[in-house]
């Protein structure tokens, strides 16, 4: 059965995620992507260093690095990514994401959802203590050790985050970027010269 693989590490996912690919061989393989998984690093080290999400996502786009959409792109991959013509643009949050992904350090974490129903679209969330996790199922990016220390970091980010009250702008989340079309989100909210 599925579960059954997954316990054994076999990777099911009809893209590999942002840093690996699949092998040629066994498609249930994952392999580093040298290219993507070179920005991954400097991503964990630019963390390290003290930037945020949004100031490495700022790097990356002032260094015209490919998102993980363009990347899959210019791979040949042919699913349609939500993109704004061929250009995309890296954000805080997809920076969050991959900053915050355990997977990088080699561990296979599967079966997240449940389906209600076989043959619907609605799935729940299973509980973490319910998910399969293998570690060393496939070669590391990461350190475990940087990994942590960067969720520390990330832990203390969002802590700063939500010590500012969402609705003391009457603008939250309805001020979009005219490129990539994101909400923008309002900076120095302490003081008199207020940014997005």
């Amino acid at each position: 059965s599925r579960i059954t693989q997954a316990q054994k590490g076999k990777f099911f996912s009809p893209y590999a995620f942002y840093g690996y690919i699949k092998d040629s061989v066994d498609k249930h393989r994952l392999l580093i992507d040298e290219d993507a998984a070179q920005i991954v690093r400097m991503m964990y080290e630019l963390s390290d260093q003290g930037l945020s999400t949004t100031e490495i996502a700022r790097k990356l786009n002032s260094d015209n690095i490919p998102t993980p959409q363009l990347h899959k792109k210019t791979q040949g991959v042919k699913r349609r990514w939500h993109m704004n013509g061929d250009r995309n643009f890296w954000t805080g949050s997809r920076v969050r994401g991959i900053l915050g992904d355990e997977r990088y350090t080699g561990k296979m974490i599967s079966c997240k959802q449940r389906r209600y129903e076989v043959g619907k679209v609605q799935s729940e969330l299973l509980s973490q203590k319910d998910w399969i996790v293998v570690p060393e199922a496939f070669p590391p990016i990461v350190s475990t050790e940087q990994f942590e220390r960067v969720q520390v970091r990330l832990r203390r980010d969002v802590g700063r985050n939500n010590s500012t009250v969402r609705s003391e702008s009457l603008f939250y989340r309805k001020i979009k970027c005219g490129c990539c079309k994101q909400a923008m989100r309002r900076g120095n909210t302490s003081g008199k010269n207020p940014f997005y």
